[in-house]
C-alpha cells in the first residue's frame, strides 16, 4: 500500500538502495528502511505509538518544506528546513579561509 504524497510510510515498508528514506519521528536519514531507525531505538528516544515511520525527500519536497540558510555570525550558518522535520534540528556549518600559498621563486639561486 502506497502512502499519499508527503505523508510518511507505513511502519515496517523497507526502502530501495537507490531512495534513501528519512526516520519521520527524529529525521535522520538511512539508506534504506530498517526495521527500527537506530537513534530511535535509544530508550531515551520518543517514537509514536503507531510505531516507526519512513518519509523521502520527494515526499518532504511535496509538503512545501524549504531549507534555509541563515548566517549566524561572519563565516557561520545555519541550516533549518521548515516547517521543522522531526525535532528541528539545525545544521551548522563553517567556512574557513585558506590563506595563499607560499610563493616559491624558481628564478633565486640557492643559498
Amino acid at each position: 500500500m502506497a502512502s499519499a504524497p508527503g505523508q510518511p510510510t507505513a511502519p515496517g515498508l523497507v526502502g530501495t538502495a537507490d531512495v534513501p528514506v528519512i526516520c519521520a519521528t527524529c529525521a535522520v536519514e538511512h539508506a534504506a528502511a530498517p526495521a527500527v531507525c537506530a537513534i530511535c531505538a535509544d530508550e531515551r528516544q520518543w517514537v509514536p505509538a503507531d510505531g516507526q515511520q519512513w518519509i523521502t525527500l520527494e515526499q518532504l519536497g511535496a509538503t512545501g518544506r524549504r531549507t534555509h540558510v541563515r548566517e549566524l555570525e561572519p563565516d557561520l550558518f545555519g541550516i533549518t528546513v521548515q516547517p521543522k522535520v522531526g525535532i528541528g534540528q539545525q545544521a551548522l556549518v563553517a567556512r574557513h579561509r585558506v590563506a595563499p600559498a607560499p610563493t616559491t621563486h624558481h628564478d633565486e639561486e640557492p643559498h
